[in-house]
């Protein structure tokens, strides 16, 4: 309004100053306390592990500060060079309102995602400077020299499983013994890395032949949510597990215990390939009806790991890149499979599917069935609502509930839940399908969409 009498140049130029004055301001502000985002006192008052939207107003007003040094710069510089070419008379009324109404809708659509993605940025950095920090507590040295550690490997058969757990993760890794323990040798066929005396003392206590190696790490010692720093670093420690074991020149399987076994994976697959003939050997995200963009994605939960000099530079880069970006092991290592000295074979679905068979015809069960598609209501709840919890009350087995669930799979009648995060993984997988389809552009998304996939996500 105080601008209805000035000519359209005057506006655009007094705007313009304003603009620049107000960048000034705010980037000596920032200049003047650079980490205010994640100085120790935001720290303590916002938890450095809690970057979802909306949990701390601290971090949001540094956030929108650095958006706003954009903003003004750009404003001012674009206001200057519009100021050229305005006519000198002053417009009427109303074509201040028809032209501003939707240049307004236009700024505040585009900050708020610029404000989203600089938030994520933010704590893209911050995520992997913690991971850093806390991979100093399994320095790989360390764990090599453990004697304790080399004398567990040395009794393990060839081609061995490892499953790696806290305390929180015990309950599952529980249920996932109860479902295999007619299938595998505890004893000789699975490590278990636990991160916890407690979980330790409880496996061997259900299980005493067990193969337990323990090493603790207070930075991993609590639970954690998917995309925190936590969670990130649980599987640099992985990846640091694969190059200890590819050291000691093992052959192994990494598994997850949120996974259904009908066959053993030990019997069914050895037959069906020749370790000379890949670096890793994938599992695959999706199920054999999956669109063909889903398929030859690695899903990342159950995985072969050959052991050869090759493979040995190959989990390198994957450490490479966990260390230095805010990506999950299966984006990395989606990069380093597209390099030609390396060679990677998915694994057929008949063997090892990922959730989505459930909520597809349910036809030709495989032999391992990943369940890691729901994270609402708690592993235990969501397992039990697919009817694949086979633990009692007091943790012991029942036998009934497993023969069930194999049952119930052979015949296609596995429960289909639907919940707000099963429809947001639904939206994600579509996004990414839609991308992969674009001509040209989705052959590189395929490859290096996964480097910014979780900056980008804002829900």
């Amino acid at each position: 309004m105080l601008f209805v009498l000035l000519t359209e140049r005057y506006v655009f130029l007094v705007s313009s100053w304003f603009h620049l004055l107000s960048f000034v301001m705010t980037t000596i502000g920032c200049i003047i306390f650079p980490f205010g985002w994640d100085h120790p006192t935001v720290r303590e008052i916002c938890d450095s592990h809690k970057f979802y939207l909306g949990t701390c107003s601290i971090r949001w007003a540094y956030t929108m500060a650095i958006v706003l040094i954009a903003d003004q710069l750009i404003l001012s510089i674009l206001g200057f060079f519009l100021a050229r070419n305005q006519p000198k008379k002053v417009p009427e009324y109303h074509d201040y309102v028809n032209s501003m109404g939707i240049q307004h809708i236009l700024f505040v659509v585009i900050n708020t995602i610029l404000i989203l993605i600089v938030n994520n940025a933010l704590k893209s950095f911050i995520v992997v400077r913690e991971m850093n920090e806390c991979a100093k507590q399994f320095d790989i040295k360390d764990i090599l020299a453990d004697h304790k550690f080399n004398k567990t490997i040395s009794e393990l058969d060839n081609d061995f499983g490892v499953i790696m757990l806290n305390r929180y993760a015990l309950d599952i890794t529980l249920n996932w013994m109860c479902n295999v323990e007619d299938m595998i040798n505890f004893e000789k066929q699975i490590l278990f890395f636990t991160l916890d005396h407690e979980s330790e003392r409880i496996l061997k206590s259900k299980y005493p032949n067990v193969k337990v190696y323990t090493w603790y790490a207070p930075c991993l010692s609590e639970t954690f949510i998917p995309g925190d720093a936590t969670y990130m670093s649980f599987f640099l420690l992985r990846t640091t597990l694969i190059r200890i074991l590819l050291r000691l020149k093992r052959t192994f399987w990494m598994l997850q215990a949120d996974t259904i076994w009908t066959k053993s994976l030990f019997e069914v697959f050895p037959q069906f390939y020749n370790s000379n003939a890949s670096n890793v050997f994938l599992d695959q995200s999706g199920y054999q009806n999956s669109d063909i963009h889903r398929k030859h994605v690695m899903n990342g939960a159950n995985f072969l790991v050959v052991s050869n000099p090759t493979t040995n530079s190959f989990v390198e880069d994957l450490n490479w890149y966990q260390t230095h970006f805010y990506v999950t092991d299966p984006d990395a290592i989606k990069i380093i499979c597209a390099n030609q000295q390396y060679l990677c074979t998915y694994i057929d679905h008949r063997f090892i599917s990922g959730w989505e068979w459930v909520y597809g015809d349910q036809t030709n069960p495989p032999a391992l069935l990943q369940m890691d598609g729901e994270t609402e209501g708690g592993k235990k709840r969501t397992m039990g609502k697919y009817k694949m919890w086979f633990l009692n009350e007091d943790k012991s087995c029942n036998k009934q509930k497993v023969a069930s669930i194999n049952k119930m799979m052979k015949q296609g009648k596995v429960p289909q839940l639907f919940s707000s995060s099963k429809l947001k993984q639904k939206l994600l997988l579509f996004i990414g399908q839609t991308l992969a389809q674009i001509p040209v552009f989705g052959h590189w998304y395929s490859i290096y969409g996964g480097l910014p996939s979780l900056t980008l996500q804002f829900f």
